[in-house]
Parts: structure tokens; sequence; C-alpha cells
């Protein structure tokens, strides 16, 4: 009876951090102000936008209308929901950074939705909040297998979905979330078949849980491969061949059915970022140590936060060595912590998305150590800890407009806190408060001008510009506004291409931006 009550108790507590966890995620979806290149990319690879097209759009005598802008990208999409999906089935629409589980999942829940920025926002992390659910009782499952029905849990819990990591990656229209659901579910599949008997319903659940990783992420792959290893060599070492066998027909089944789904997935071979991951020119001892610093400077921002860090610290002095975790809760953070490493060096890029999606398995850390601890200890350091957590989140360091490469030479690593990412709140800019003024878009990349594309004014008149000498006049009795992208370098030659006077610059997402008088 009255393990039954604590079992209530404990469920209440893990329900209660779900409702927080979840009306945080709904208040900072609420404060997001613009989406990032590759959320509109999301858009238009979902329903085979070609997004070079921007670049075709600069005449020296056309101009466009926001309204007729945004028209042409998100109203004329002629293609039947079957027609995408096979498509997408088929080649992704060209993309081979992502399989397309993620873009056809996306497509399906958009279906019928005219997708202005406020429904992509609304709908694309709406889908977030669906792979956070499910992501967050599937750990509570991980977590009771591995330290029981206690306190543990609901802390656990506390650490993987309240850290502002966790939280940015449900604010990014982006495959991360449903990424940190799959390496959930196959993490919990490797803790179920380290143990002794399996049941059919174990073996479907792992079919399930290996074709949703692979076709989540091509990164995913290699965390699959790494507890696959394990696994084999733990069954050999035990004897457990008939398992074994098994174990090796649902990977073979897994991948026919994966390949199955997604007839294109060995299309990343051909890509830019394969080659970039393969590339073995530069210094690997460099490259390894600016990425283990890049990956301390996420991890401090985002998961375990300076004070949290502290915590731990202090914590270590109360650790009782007669109190020991499981083998299957040391094995799973340190091949997950291993995986991580291995993304932070080979990610095509050192920022936040790329780890976040392990954030929830790392939490595990914090509660391997007060699991060591005695019961009085714990309960103070579990109050502590879900304070830390909540506070930060209550009141970030600071709301990025970017996600930004933190490293050794940025005066911003170890320095700051926890950092809220994916809201854009530099979107706001005088040039759109202004839609009497036309504006000129100079880039020569087609990505920047998606940064700015959603939040065009309908009745303000623009121009796309790849290179200024193309510009024989311009037909504009007014002041206008120049966007400039700000890799360009472009500003010294603002005045000399428009041979106008400069008026204060401001900064607008990936653009710099001028007021130019006529």
């Amino acid at each position: 009876m009255f393990n039954c009550l604590k079992s209530k108790k404990l469920l209440l507590l893990s329900i209660l951090v779900f409702i927080v966890a979840f009306l945080f995620r709904v208040y900072y979806i609420s404060q997001k102000a613009g989406l990032h290149m590759d959320e509109m990319l999301t858009v238009f690879i979902s329903r085979g936008t070609v997004v070079e097209k921007l670049l075709s759009l600069h005449f020296d005598e056309n101009i466009y209308t926001g309204k007729e802008i945004k028209k042409n990208f998100f109203s004329n999409h002629k293609n039947s929901l079957f027609v995408d999906l096979s498509n997408l089935r088929k080649d992704n629409y060209n993309d081979d950074a992502h399989p397309s589980l993620y873009y056809s999942m996306f497509r399906i829940f958009t279906n019928g939705v005219d997708l202005t920025q406020e429904n992509i926002i609304k709908y694309g992390c709406g889908l977030n909040l669906i792979f956070f659910t499910f992501s967050f009782f599937i750990m509570r499952k991980l977590l009771i297998r591995l330290f029981g029905d206690n306190k543990l849990v609901p802390i656990g819990l506390l650490v993987a979905f309240l850290n502002t990591g966790t939280v940015s990656m449900t604010l990014f229209v982006r495959p991360y979330e449903m990424q940190m659901l799959a390496l959930i579910m196959i993490s919990y599949a490797f803790v179920i078949f380290l143990e002794k008997n399996n049941s059919i319903k174990d073996y479907i659940f792992l079919i399930f849980s290996l074709v949703f990783t692979i076709l989540s992420a091509y990164f995913l792959v290699v965390y699959i491969g790494i507890l696959g290893i394990f696994l084999i060599i733990r069954y050999i070492k035990d004897k457990k061949y008939k398992p074994l066998i098994w174990l090796l027909v649902c990977f073979f089944v897994s991948f026919l059915i994966s390949i199955t789904i997604y007839s294109g997935y060995f299309s990343f071979l051909k890509g830019d970022r394969f080659a970039n991951v393969t590339d073995s020119n530069n210094s690997m001892l460099v490259e390894l140590l600016k990425s283990f610093i890049y990956f301390l400077g996420n991890i401090v921002r985002y998961l375990y936060y300076l004070w949290v860090l502290l915590v731990i610290f202090i914590g270590s002095f109360f650790i009782k060595k007669d109190l020991k975790n499981s083998k299957e809760v040391v094995s799973l953070f340190y091949m997950c912590m291993l995986w991580t490493l291995l993304i932070a060096i080979y990610a095509p890029f050192n920022i936040l998305r790329y780890i976040a999606p392990a954030f929830p398995v790392l939490a595990l850390g914090i509660v391997m150590l007060m699991n060591k601890m005695p019961e009085k200890q714990k309960n103070i350091f579990c109050c502590f800890v879900a304070l830390i957590y909540v506070i930060c989140l209550v009141f970030p360091y600071k709301m990025e407009a970017l996600d930004t490469k933190i490293g050794y030479k940025n005066d911003k690593f170890l320095k700051g806190g926890a950092s809220i990412e994916n809201l854009f709140l530099d979107i706001k800019c005088e040039a759109f408060e202004n839609p009497n003024y036309p504006v000129i878009i100079k880039s020569d990349f087609w990505g920047y001008p998606l940064f700015i594309i959603s939040k065009l004014n309908d009745n303000q008149k623009y121009m796309f510009v790849v290179d200024s000498k193309e510009v024989k006049h311009l037909p504009f009795d007014s002041d206008y506004y120049v966007f400039y992208d700000r890799s360009l370098k472009f500003s010294y030659n603002v005045q000399k291409d428009f041979k106008n006077k400069l008026l204060p610059s401001g900064r607008c997402y990936s653009f710099n931006t001028l007021r130019m008088s006529r």
C-alpha cells in the first residue's frame, strides 16, 4: 500500500515536471520573432521549392512587393501531398544533409496550411512539442529502468528537459527535436537488451527504434554502431549466441525497412557534408582541441551551467563509495558522451544543434552523482539543482539571435550562463517599420535572403541584387534601404556603388542595413 502511494506521488511529480517543461516551451515559442535560414529550408524542401530562384529575382527594372515575393514562395505550391511524399522518399528533393523522415512528417503536419511565418512557427514548433512529449515519457521509463521508481526519476527528467539546450531545440523548426526522441528511444532499447531475457515485444520495439533512428539523422547511425558493438561484445562474453543472432537479424531487418521507406538514403555519400566529414587536410590535433573546447562551451551554456558544476563539485564530497550505479547506466552515459564528442569533431559546424539531441541522456551524469549520495544530502541537492534549472529558464543569461560558435578566443566562453537560442529577436529593424521606403537586398548566396523573406512587408518594394555593377539606375524617388550580407564586407562599397548619402546603419539577422538618402 505504501509503495503504491509512493509510486503515485512520484508519477504526479513527473507530470508536474512535464507541465512546467511544456509551459516553458510554449512561452518561448510565443516569443519567437523570426525564422532561421534552415527553418525556411524545412518548408521549401518539404514542398520541393527551388530556393535558388531567389537569385533570379535580380533585375534592373523589376521591383517586387513583399506580398508578391511571399506568394511566389509560399502560396504557389501546386503539388499534392502524395506527390511531395513520393519525391521526398525518392531523393529528398536533392537535400543530402538529412534523411527524409522529418520533412515528410512536416509536410503531412502542415498539409493545407497557409505557411506564413506565424504558421510555420505554430505548426513547426507544435510538431516539436509532440516529439518532446514522447521523449519525456520514454525518458521516464528509461530512468525507472536504470534507477528504480524513486525521487531520482523526476529530478532526472527536470535536468533532461528544463535545460536551455533542449528548450532551444523545441524552438527550432528542424529535425533535431525528432533526433532527440530517436536517441532516447534507441538508448531505452539498448538498456532493455542488456537484460537477460527479451520478449517478442522487445524485439519489435528494437526494430521500430532502429528504423526511426536511422531515418532521423545520419550521425545517429554512429550512435547505433557504438551501442551495437557494445551489445555484441557483451553477448559474446556471456555466450548468449542465440540472442546475438536475433539481435543481428533485427539490425539487418531495420536497415532493409529504412532504405525501403527512403530509397534515396545513400544520397549523402555524394553530398558536400560527407566530403567535409571525410576531409583530412586539417591538423587532427588542432581540430580535436578546437572541437573539445566548443563542446565544453556548449555544455556549460546549455546543459551543465557553472552553478550546476559548482553543485556537482560540492556534491562529490558527499559520495559514498559503497553506493554504486548499475553497469547499464554507466555504460550508456559514457557511450553517449563518446558519440557527442565524435559529433563535436566531425559535425560541419561547432554549434548547439548537433549535440543537443544527446542532452537528455547526458543529463544522467548528475543523476548518477545523486544516486551515490546519502538520503539527506540527496534531498538537499535535488532541491538546489531543481531551483537552478528553473531560475535559468526564467532568467536566462542571454536570449541569442543565432546559435554561435563558442571558442577559446570568444570572451563568452565559460563566462556566460544559460542561454536560449533560436528566438531570432533581431528581426525587428528600422527598414521593416518604414514600408514607404523600398529595399535593395544584396547577397551572392541564396540562403541569406531566407532569413528575412517571411518578414517582408506586403506593401513594401524590394529589389534583389547579386552584383552592384548590374544596377544601371535605381527607379526610386525616395530614400531607400540597402541590406547587405555581413560576410561580403560590402559596407565600404555602398556609397561608391549607389552614390548616395549614408545614414546610420543597423543590423538584421545575417544582414547589415543602411539607409540611403537620395
